[in-house]
């Protein structure tokens, strides 16, 4: 009796890391499918809102300048065009 209980602790524990690894193996390959399903929308929502982001940013800055030369100030300008080139990448 001893011997078949042995035998049968040595199959469960066998068993029971056979069923862990395919657990894990499931879980990696679900994992790396909603990667790869996800990444292209995610980057893609990304660049949408870029662009958003950069014409807003365009809408300021123009209604900035206008504002500006409307009112005829010249040191504004000057201020608006001397702080925008001093931004990096503009």
């Amino acid at each position: 009796m001893n011997v078949k209980t042995s035998l049968l602790s040595r199959f469960s524990s066998r068993l029971g890391a056979r069923i862990l690894a395919a657990m894990t193996a499931a879980l990696a390959l679900a994992s790396a499918a909603s990667l790869l399903l996800f990444l292209p929308l995610y980057s893609h929502e990304l660049q949408v809102e870029r662009q958003a982001v950069s014409i807003s940013l365009g809408a300021s800055l123009q209604i900035a300048l206008e504002n500006a030369m409307l009112k005829r100030d010249i040191d504004g300008l000057n201020t608006i065009v001397t702080r925008l080139g001093g931004i990096g990448g503009v």
